[in-house]
């Protein structure tokens, strides 16, 4: 079943004191975790060329039964399932699609949060620039930077934390980067350096003759280097200028586009002297030109109509448009020769020119591609979304990094050397998987059966851990155990779908989620507990999902249910043998709860504004004898997760990440413009976080 084209069967039901719509079930998981669309980088995103939209929300529950959780696992009959449940033997999780020729090295940041996953890193990469001889360098959000030595490739620090869009060097000791709010970067072959562009709007591209003869552009906007000021220059336009190139200082090209009725493409012109308006033949949105002289010169771009992609091609005397091959938008070009030329786009698209025609090349993504860059040795370099990058030889492409299209949603670890995390596909994956990752202190490596979409992970011992999660194919509820060697299938119920797991010993657990009904319906929230020798549901009439568990001992334990999407939540507390709702009527949906004692306890969440049409996040404390609100945040923030080494060091994951050092909650720059989805570690200095498109950064000796 296909959960991007059809709606999951799993709906919910009426009852209580709501009506919940149809939604799928896989919206359960994107509320609990909030899967896409809220992002833990404060990054502006201007960029029209950016055609990913990650906005997902959710819906809620009703009533149900009580009694044995079904482990029979005859209920699985689906032959799709090649995996026997007593280890891994699914081949997909090698490294087929990871070069290992190519090395590379983690991109952290100034407060110290180092990319463990995507390498280098994982934030969108917006150009690439070939300045020398096996020295690439690629920029994108969140001021990152990074740079290939023709062996490695490597992060650098200093890119701030800003977007940038575009790349251009002279030689490798003399690189400028453009981005949002007119900031201009300066490499000198050690230190990035901001320079004064004397603008506040942003720039989408940068190239140069020389060193001291560079142009910056953005909308409405040129702006001109000499090599020791930057100027603006009379352009007489409002377009929004979204690439530059030249044959020379005196033959210098911009393209962009014109918001108006028409959608005009717009291409200027620089003799040397002036900008002039070039007649172009296209209503479109061009955004990346390239040529190999002053009579050979090529934009690309997309419709304004149908999103086609858009060539255009300028022979000396007049531009002319030639018929797209492509069904979806370009980005950038580069290449080699005029029969050597590179166009890169939407979804993953590769269009190759050979002097006569423009041709498909197969490339293993369907992420969009915002950059490409040819190399003298007929190395090309492609780079896009999710900090994805290509090498290739104009024929064949191989990726650096992997897991990109996984969330990760949950961690745990028995040590800084012993560390799970899980997982499942990004709501645009080609397919519904999860995903088990295992970091032995070195590497992380995918382990375990990647049918079941995961949402839950918590171990008593290093040899006895729980996974809790979903299967879309057989659409049942899986709960699976760890005995140190293989994963194992526990329980495969089609009444249930688990979110959390928590336990005080593998005699005492609990794990959490909602009961459907024979049709699929969410009818109530659901909390199960296992005694060592089976798992059995605890009943209660709380009709939301309980989507997270926690506690400080077997008589001591706490859940945190609702949909934050509803204004509708609650914390419920159990001692062992009557649940009690501790927060009646409670206007947020919780989504994860901790602390250090029974008197210092934090839960999170986030509520709705129907008003203003926005999110905003709030975080609950408990002192042994209320719960109280001590952190509203801002519009558009929404909190899934929190962890503390202790009353000082306190951590929240979400659409932003928070800290809380005993006194006051400050925002906390990680480098990743992806949503942190979890957040725990051992220590105040060995700290783990996970999040969307797999990524995972670390803090920490």
């Amino acid at each position: 079943m296909d959960l991007r084209k059809q709606c999951s069967p799993i709906r919910f039901a009426k009852g209580g004191h709501h009506t919940f719509c149809a939604f799928c079930l896989m919206f359960v998981f994107l509320f609990v975790s909030l899967g896409s669309g809220f992002l833990s980088c404060t990054c502006d995103d201007d960029d029209a060329a950016d055609d990913d939209n990650d906005a997902y929300y959710d819906d809620d529950a009703s009533d149900d039964d009580a009694g044995n959780v079904d482990d029979d696992d005859t209920l699985d009959d689906d032959t799709l399932d090649d995996d026997d449940d007593t280890g891994d033997d699914d081949t997909s999780d090698d490294d087929t699609a990871d070069d290992d020729t190519i090395d590379v090295a983690p991109l952290c940041n100034p407060d110290g949060w180092c990319w463990q996953n995507p390498l280098p890193q994982g934030n969108t990469l917006r150009a690439v620039w070939r300045v020398a001889e096996n020295s690439i360098f690629a920029v994108g959000d969140c001021g990152t930077i990074v740079h290939y030595d023709g062996t490695t490739w490597s992060g650098i620090t200093g890119g701030g934390e800003t977007d940038l869009y575009g790349v251009w060097g002279d030689s490798a000791t003399d690189v400028f980067a453009v981005g949002t709010g007119g900031n201009i970067l300066h490499y000198d072959g050690t230190t990035w350096t901001g320079m004064d562009s004397g603008v506040i709007s942003s720039l989408m591209a940068v190239w140069g003759s020389s060193a001291t003869d560079v142009f910056a552009v953005g909308q409405g906007l040129i702006l001109h280097y000499d090599g020791d000021s930057w100027t603006e220059m009379p352009c007489a336009t409002t377009a929004h200028l979204q690439g530059v190139w030249g044959s020379s200082a005196t033959d210098v090209f911009v393209v962009g586009y014109l918001l108006s009725a028409e959608y005009d493409a717009v291409v200027l012109h620089y003799d040397g002297e002036s900008w002039s308006e070039m007649t172009c033949p296209e209503d479109a949105y061009l955004f990346g030109v390239w040529g190999t002289s002053s009579s050979d010169v090529w934009a690309v771009g997309k419709s304004t109509h149908t999103n086609a992609g858009k060539y255009i091609h300028y022979d000396g005397s007049t531009w002319t448009s030639l018929q797209a091959k492509t069904e979806f938008g370009l980005y950038a070009l580069s290449g080699l020769a005029s029969d050597n030329i590179l166009a890169v786009g939407q979804d993953g698209t590769v269009r190759k020119y050979n002097g006569a025609n423009w041709s498909y090349q197969a490339i293993d993504t369907d992420l969009p591609l915002y950059g490409v860059s040819a190399d003298m040795d007929q190395a090309q370099f492609v780079v896009g979304q999710r900090g994805i990058i290509f090498t290739g030889d104009g024929s064949a492409y191989s990726e650096v990094g992997r897991w990109r299209t996984y969330d990760l949603t949950k961690l745990w670890g028995a040590s800084p050397t012993d560390v799970w995390a899980v997982g499942s596909s990004s709501f645009d994956a080609e397919e519904e998987r999860g995903i088990l990752l295992h970091y032995d202190g070195t590497s992380w490596k995918q382990t375990g059966d990647t049918r079941y979409q995961f949402s839950g992970i918590w171990g008593a011992l290093p040899n006895d851990i729980y996974a809790v999660g979903y299967d879309m194919i057989s659409e049942v509820g899986v709960i699976m155990h760890y005995d140190g060697a293989n994963w194992n299938s526990m329980v495969r119920d089609p009444k249930y779908s688990f979110l959390d797991v928590w336990g005080t010993s593998s005699t005492d657990l609990y794990a959490v989620g909602v009961e459907v009904d024979e049709d699929h319906i969410v009818t109530n929230g659901l909390i199960t507990h296992y005694d060592g020798s089976s798992w059995n549901v605890i009943p209660h009439e709380f009709l939301l999902p309980i989507n997270a568990v926690w506690g400080t001992s077997s008589t001591d334990v706490y859940f945190a249910g609702g949909v934050g999407h509803f204004n509708s939540g609650f914390i419920l507390h159990y001692d062992g043998a009557v649940l009690t709702d501790m927060t009646p009527n409670l206007p947020y949906g919780m989504y994860d709860i901790w602390g250090n004692s029974s008197d210092n306890i934090y839960a999170v969440g986030y509520w709705r504004s129907w008003a203003l049409d926005d999110y905003y996040g709030q975080i609950l404390h408990y002192d042994g004898a209320s719960w109280d609100v001590v952190h509203s945040g801002l519009a558009g923030a929404t909190y899934s997760a929190i962890w503390g080494s202790s009353n000082t060091n306190i951590y929240v994951a979400g659409s932003e990440t928070l800290y809380y050092n005993g006194s006051t909650w400050r925002t906390v720059n990680l480098g990743m413009w992806n949503r942190t989805n979890d957040i725990s570690g051992f220590s105040a200095n060995e700290i783990f976080a996970v999040g969307n498109y797999g990524s995972i950064l670390h803090y920490g000796d």
